[in-house]
């Protein structure tokens, strides 16, 4: 049994610097049913949500919603590393990235129904790599500061956004969408 869809949004995030390149990356750790960690897409392109991370056919059931994992390279690392290897999904284990995590402080879940759905919220945070406070040392792309702005599990912008979404299957998909579109 599956349920349809999933997402997380972060939004506002303030930053001078480009959140998701090659060489660095925020995504967030959700915890599946089954204990496995999902593995979102990303889509970039909303005034309305900012980033957006979604995930097709999930299992339905308890997600434990955990924080965010900055993904991110050593200055030598990405000058040594061709791009086409690079795979920042948020579950990279290749041995020259570098990994921070920045949890939540309070336990968030949230239930998949099968057959609809379902939104895991609004998430935004501010962050300021070494690079805005030391320049362009080895570390530049790490993050120096870190603090989350808005933690909104119950917040559904997303979905009414997604309603919209007309390719592929994701006309059949928001049938199963019981936000009304933005």
């Amino acid at each position: 049994m599956e349920a349809d869809i999933f997402e997380v949004y972060s939004n506002d995030i303030e930053t001078e610097f480009n959140l998701n390149t090659f060489a660095s990356g925020f995504f967030p750790v959700i915890e599946a049913p089954d204990g496995s960690e999902v593995n979102f897409k990303i889509f970039e392109g909303s005034a309305d949500t900012g980033i957006l991370y979604y995930k097709e056919n999930v299992m339905p059931g308890v997600y434990k919603v955990k924080g965010f994992r900055h993904l991110w390279m050593t200055h030598t690392d990405f000058m040594h590393t061709p791009i086409k290897d690079l795979k920042f999904n948020g579950q990279s284990n290749e041995k020259w990235i570098q990994k921070d995590f920045y949890p939540f402080d309070k336990k968030i879940n949230i239930t998949v129904n099968q057959g609809k759905m379902e939104s895991l919220g609004k998430y935004s945070f501010k962050f300021k790599p070494f690079e805005a406070v030391e320049g362009k040392t080895e570390n530049r792309r790490k993050a120096h500061s870190f603090v989350y702005k808005i933690i909104e599990p119950q917040n559904k912008t997303a979905l009414s956004v997604m309603k919209n979404w007309r390719a592929g299957n994701w006309p059949e998909w928001n049938l199963k969408n019981q936000v009304s579109p933005q």
